[in-house]
């Protein structure tokens, strides 16, 4: 074991070279002192995926002692390190005892020291949920009030954990507090969770868990739609916009005013909501709402840009009557300066059918862009070979020769695309 390069790799922050020098190690290398020491490393260097990697994927035990004898969930739970101590306890074997352990660990800490910044109630939070602890719902937002700060964990995780037991009784728990908050945290985080239950009906069987089925959805629509009319706040606004999305509403105009707002995460929210309106089956679509959403691929704003160029893939993707005032609009994204933006247009263009010089050139300059990650140069290259262009083939091919194994950077996407090419029946397919 490398474990000098390893250890580089952690400290560098580059936890997909990590799990490719990973892929050279045995197994029985792990098993033992060395396999505890890298993900000691790992774990204090805070890298989560490596600690997954090591735990879940290679079998390292997370409950032996690291150096000193310290407890590697105790230390985690201790220090509110929630994506480190759910990778530590993604293993097999041992999960109940030492998710009790770490919740001891959590308790007690929290307790000696109440107001520090740590994020030990995301911890809590977590552990509970996994151990059918139940918390109130009204006892998991009072948890995130505590920093009421939406990027702090302690709020991420009583959302999370409000997502994974979604059913009615939290949608009109969510909308009372919605109307009864004492405070713009509070309101702000009740409707954060009604868009955190819209995501959480993807994980409900209406068959066996008896949530409700389609009234789970009618119910938050209806509370939900109103609010796009009053709302004021632009975090509740955007927070309103995404949560109608997951409730899979149909009223896309109703997005128009929201499209020019002055604040441009409004406007990505409703970029993203608005999205529905150019799927399948569709067929006439609204030409003022479609008018607006071209506005925005001119927006100042890259992440607006890029949101628009992301929705733009269902009006190409798959389709022959595509609008060619679209198609322009994603192959000008396409050159955008912002990384991101060029990444999301070259994605829509390979998902596309459509085939014209200037999306070639346009395809042709992604093939050694450096600004975006390898994955787009492959889709790049591979909605050139789909269409006979041999200068995709050959940049396929130059970069499948580099590839070590299947942790490279690409390969997954490289099998995507030949698999593309196969079913296209691109001659002397893969």
């Amino acid at each position: 074991m490398d474990l000098d390069a390893l250890t580089r790799a952690l400290a560098d922050g580059d936890e997909a070279e990590f799990a490719q020098l990973l892929c050279f190690v045995p197994d029985d290398e792990l098993a033992g002192p060395r396999g505890t020491e890298l993900l000691e490393t790992a774990a204090r260097a805070g890298r989560a995926e490596a600690v997954r990697e090591l735990v879940h994927l290679r079998d390292v035990d997370a409950s032996r002692p690291w150096t000193g004898g310290v407890d590697a969930v105790g230390w985690a739970a201790e220090r509110g390190l929630v994506d480190v101590l759910r990778s530590l306890l993604s293993g097999t074997g041992k999960e109940l005892v030492l998710h009790r352990r770490a919740l001891r660990a959590a308790r007690a800490a929290l307790a000696a020291d109440p107001t520090g910044p740590e994020a030990r109630r995301a911890v809590i939070s977590m552990l509970e949920f996994d151990l059918g602890l139940f918390r109130s719902p009204d006892g998991l937002m009072a948890r995130a009030l505590v920093h009421a700060d939406p990027d702090h964990p302690d709020w991420d995780e009583a959302l999370l954990v409000l997502a994974l037991r979604a059913d009615r009784e939290l949608v009109d728990w969510a909308c009372a507090r919605v109307l009864d908050a004492p405070s713009l945290a509070a309101r702000r985080f009740a409707l954060d969770a009604l868009f955190h239950l819209g995501l959480g009906i993807s994980f409900l069987d209406d068959s066996d868990e008896g949530n409700g089925g389609p009234d789970f959805t009618h119910a938050a629509v209806a509370f939900l739609r109103p609010l796009l009319d009053t709302e004021q706040d632009p975090y509740a606004l955007r927070t309103v916009l995404y949560a109608l999305r997951e409730h899979c509403w149909r009223d896309h105009r109703a997005t128009l005013p929201h499209l020019g707002h002055v604040d441009a995460t409004v406007r990505s929210a409703a970029v993203n909501a608005a999205a529905g309106a150019l799927l399948p089956p569709t067929t006439e679509w609204d030409q003022e709402l479609v008018a607006a959403l071209l506005h925005r691929a001119e927006d100042q704003d890259p992440t607006v840009r890029r949101v628009t160029a992301e929705v733009f893939v269902n009006a190409l993707a798959h389709r022959d009557d595509v609008d060619p005032r679209i198609l322009a609009a994603v192959l000008h994204l396409a050159d955008d300066p912002a990384p991101d933006v060029r990444a999301a247009a070259t994605h829509a263009l390979y998902r596309s059918r459509q085939d014209t010089p200037a999306l070639r050139a346009v395809l042709t300059r992604r093939l050694d862009d450096s600004g975006v990650v390898i994955d787009i140069r492959i889709q790049a290259a591979g909605a050139l070979a789909a269409r006979g262009d041999q200068r995709g083939r050959a940049v396929l091919d130059g970069i499948s020769r580099g590839f070590t194994n299947h942790r490279s950077p690409g390969d997954g996407t490289m099998g995507d695309v030949r698999h593309m090419l196969r079913t296209y029946g691109v001659p002397n397919g893969w």
